[in-house]
């Protein structure tokens, strides 16, 4: 059934059937955190596999769809799985959660002309690395904090500037709203600590900026 799904996700992404996509990658959502939910007795009897496959084919959908209207429900799917797989330490999904998320921004760097859609999207690295931290998981914050100084060092190749910090507004943004969302994942962010994100940013700055971390020793 995944299969079929993500077929038909990137098909409808490739014709810019934005309602077709959407009603193809809601369901992946749904069954990639019905999977997650199973107990297992041994890792072996665990659906991870297919959740990793989940996870793929949400990002192939989306690279496939580039500015498709309605693509930002795969961004939201994807924060959600990952979240998930904090609150339950499962890191090797969120780790392939943050693989996928540095793949579609580079595909977004391909036809964004200037650069804004690729920053935001790089927020949700921002978002998921600050849950991490409120969580005390520093395997996962560290993997989101590589992942956007890596893309920090695209963006400028790709752009020929230094970013203008909108993937940090945007992660600001998401956790200042206060307008009703039907996103679990939202609901859970908003209610974390704002310290958590400022602490986020610490780490992220002090990668993005050996000197200043130096300074700070």
């Amino acid at each position: 059934m995944l299969d079929l799904l993500i077929h038909i996700g990137i098909e409808a992404g490739e014709k810019k059937s934005s309602m077709v996509m959407s009603y193809a990658a809601q369901p992946i959502h749904r069954i990639a955190l019905a999977l997650m939910g199973e107990k297992s007795a041994t890792p072996q009897d665990s659906f991870d596999g297919e959740v990793h496959k989940a996870v793929g084919g949400l990002a192939s959908i989306y690279q496939h769809a580039g500015d498709c209207p309605l693509v930002e429900v795969i961004p939201n799917a994807l924060t959600d799985i990952a979240f998930c797989s904090i609150d339950t330490a499962g890191n090797e999904i969120v780790l392939r959660v943050i693989e996928a998320f540095h793949q579609m921004d580079v595909e977004t760097m391909s036809w964004d002309k200037y650069g804004y859609d690729a920053q935001r999207l790089a927020g949700r690295l921002v978002v998921i690395g600050s849950y991490a931290v409120n969580a005390h998981n520093s395997d996962v914050a560290e993997g989101c904090v590589k992942s956007l100084t890596q893309l920090d060092r695209s963006y400028i190749r790709k752009y020929g500037k230094q970013k203008e910090q909108l993937h940090l507004t945007e992660a600001q943004e998401l956790h200042d709203e206060d307008r009703l969302s039907l996103e679990n994942w939202q609901d859970k962010y908003r209610k974390m600590p704002q310290a958590a994100l400022d602490e986020f940013i610490e780490l992220y700055n002090n990668a993005s900026n050996p000197r200043t971390r130096q300074k700070s020793q």
